[in-house]
């Protein structure tokens, strides 16, 4: 094994083989400005193959140095992997924070298969990346995940209640997860949400087709898009209380063109709502008069029976 490093240029690295990444694929900018004037200054640990070259550790830092026009890298050449090297290296990464979880199942399922999975080096991996038993019991089924998925999971640190929960669902459904994540700019609180709803409404329905996701999914605000999808989703496991929903919002806007504010409960919960209207400084004291006494009755009681 040689300690020193080498350059290797990066057309000889194969940038499509992720076979051994376990990081999550984010760059900073201020990591990416560092590699674009300085180069990288660490170097990467590559597996020599017939044809080229395969990351061990180092993917982001290749990727951005040859996109910022850098042909070569400093690089630890191995002919095969080193079990202790591995875990070594899985260990500093994981101290970093630099690990998702399903780059820790990753991490765990090629150190079994280069080291096996009850010697010591796994143990003590497995101990310090705290990856529940459950999940190592079927990881393949983790890490066939689509990429945009198993990035999202990665890049956001999703947890592994809700991974299991997402393992558990049909390919179809997992698949079209996956399509939702990639087309909108979802957080972890929607995403949860989503799976959860999407879990009850197969449980009731055994299919996902009556989610309409196409007007979400062509808005061009991404955030707003995730929104748009999450209403649809709770509108098909909830039919009954979005129309109750769309009945309260409806008299809410008719009382705010009377000048009235409503403060409805969004979820229906408790037994009273708030009906008020903006005094300004100057507003006649008659003015306020007449304007509370021209409160809907039919409106109000609309509501009530709402409760």
């Amino acid at each position: 094994m040689r300690d020193h490093s080498e350059p290797v240029r990066t057309g000889e690295i194969d940038l499509g083989n992720r076979r051994y990444k376990v990081s999550r694929n984010i760059t900073t900018e201020q990591f990416r400005a560092s590699v674009a004037e300085l180069g990288v200054l660490d170097p990467v640990l590559l597996l020599a193959e017939r044809d080229g070259y395969i990351a061990l550790f180092g993917c982001n830092r290749i990727e951005t140095a040859s996109a910022s026009g850098h042909d070569s890298v400093p690089a630890l050449v191995r002919r095969s992997i080193d079990p202790e090297e591995y875990c070594r290296q899985c260990l500093l990464k994981a101290s970093r924070g630099e690990i998702g979880p399903v780059g820790r199942v990753r991490a765990l399922r090629l150190l079994a298969s280069i080291d096996g999975a009850e010697g010591a080096r796994a143990g003590l991996l497995r101990r310090h990346l705290a990856v529940p038993m459950e999940l190592m019991k079927r990881p393949e089924r983790l890490l066939s995940l689509p990429d945009e998925l198993a990035d999202f999971l990665d890049c956001r640190d999703v947890g592994y209640r809700t991974i299991r929960d997402l393992l558990d669902l049909p390919d179809g459904a997992v698949a079209r997860i996956s399509r939702w994540v990639a087309g909108t700019a979802m957080g972890v609180n929607i995403f949860k949400k989503v799976v959860e709803l999407a879990t009850e409404i197969l449980r009731r329905d055994g299919t996902l087709d009556s989610v309409d996701e196409e007007a979400a999914l062509t808005v061009d605000d991404r955030k707003a898009a995730a929104e748009r999808l999450m209403e649809e989703i709770s509108r098909r496991r909830y039919p009954r209380y979005t129309e109750l929903h769309g009945r309260a919002e409806t008299i809410r806007r008719k009382m705010a063109a009377l000048g009235f504010d409503v403060d409805f409960p969004r979820y229906f919960e408790g037994d009273r709502f708030r009906v008020s209207i903006t005094v300004n400084r100057g507003t006649p004291p008659d003015e306020v008069r007449r304007a509370m006494g021209s409160l809907p009755p039919d409106m109000v009681r609309e509501l009530q029976e709402l409760l």
